[in-house]
């Protein structure tokens, strides 16, 4: 089945960030889906430009982390 995403992010590492519906995920280049869209922001740490590590906010609170350079939920 297609997915469609109201917004890609550039990749980095193989992995982009992805929303629809207000909800944000993770993708690889391959299209699947390695972070459910159920995210209300997916960010970088503040005052840091590189995406190695970014923060995954439910309801303004920092719930899980997401390492792209081994591509796991940390």
């Amino acid at each position: 089945t297609e997915k469609s995403f109201h917004q890609i992010s550039g990749f980095y590492c193989g992995y982009s960030r992805v929303e629809k519906d207000r909800k944000w995920g993770i993708i690889n280049t391959n299209g699947k889906i390695i972070v459910p869209l159920e995210y209300d922001c997916i960010h970088n740490f503040v005052g840091r430009y590189d995406w190695d590590n970014v923060i995954l906010e439910k309801e303004g609170r920092g719930v899980r982390k997401f390492d792209f350079k081994k591509g796991i939920l940390i």
